[in-house]
């Protein structure tokens, strides 16, 4: 079998991502139906997607030597016909964490109205089995609260570079369904990727030849797969693909040319008309 040697440089990604919302909401807003992740197709790893991170500095106190990430939780009132009946508490459950050996993940809340400054709970990776839980619903647990929830200043952390994906599922902790009970089904589970800094995640190697997968996640750049025989100053890189920044894990096959190859992910800015 051929040996494959993966060389990755980290490249720390310089900016702040803008936040998304991701919206929960149910089959029917009538008891008993099921919770649902609205609008999960433009964000599930099923799809590709991935979320990238910021790199924490000095002054940032929750993500200090940490890569953070910050999506909005919000569960749709029960004005809206695909919210979920009055009375549930909807709450993210954490299932699985899958990434780099010896990382952790963390969940950081607001403190005094500072942006993430309190970690709620951390787990490692990988993990799996897990139960922790984020609040989404604002309201008490009683059977004719609005299920709606927007809370602001949250952020999940990255402990190392590499992609990350984490595995969770809606559910509901009310107590007002039949002899307490809550009201509603668990989601289905659905997973999200998320990349922090600039890496190579996996190398397999089949009929086809190798298979390199990595994140494509800052639009503004060129991502460039070079390969070569060799290391040191003498080393002999070519360029064998270029992926658009689009937020998207990617697949590379690279046919096999000889028994040891060395990869790098090398970025150039994307300057479309230049």
């Amino acid at each position: 079998m051929n040996k494959v040697i993966c060389l990755v440089f980290f490249i720390l990604l310089g900016r702040l991502h803008a936040q998304d919302t991701f919206f929960f909401g149910a089959t029917t807003n009538i008891p008993g139906g099921t919770l649902v992740f609205e609008n999960a197709s433009s964000y599930v790893a099923s799809n590709l997607f991935c979320f990238g991170t910021s790199p924490g500095t000095a002054l940032d106190s929750s993500a200090a030597g940490y890569y953070t990430a910050a999506q909005i939780f919000s569960a749709l009132p029960a004005t809206d016909p695909n919210a979920s009946a009055p009375g549930t508490v909807i709450q993210v459950k954490l299932l699985s964490v899958e990434g780099p050996a010896g990382a952790s993940v963390g969940f950081w809340e607001a403190g005094g109205g500072s942006y993430g400054t309190n970690l709620t709970w951390s787990v490692p990776v990988p993990s799996a089995g897990n139960t922790n839980l984020i609040s989404v619903t604002e309201a008490p647990n009683a059977a004719t609260n609005d299920p709606y929830g927007n809370i602001q200043n949250r952020a999940l952390t990255f402990s190392k570079p590499g992609l990350y994906k984490v595995t969770w599922q809606l559910v509901d902790t009310s107590t007002n369904g039949p002899r307490g009970a809550p009201l509603d089904q668990p989601s289905e589970p659905f997973a999200i990727y998320y990349q922090a800094a600039i890496t190579i995640a996996g190398i397999t190697i089949d009929s086809n030849g190798v298979n390199i997968t990595f994140a494509a996640i800052d639009g503004s750049l060129l991502y460039n797969l070079d390969q070569s025989a060799s290391l040191g100053s003498a080393a002999n890189w070519e360029q064998n693909q270029i992926i658009y920044g689009d937020q998207r894990v990617h697949t590379v096959t690279i046919p096999k040319n000889g028994p040891i190859y060395f990869f790098r992910i090398r970025t150039a800015p994307n300057n479309p008309g230049t």
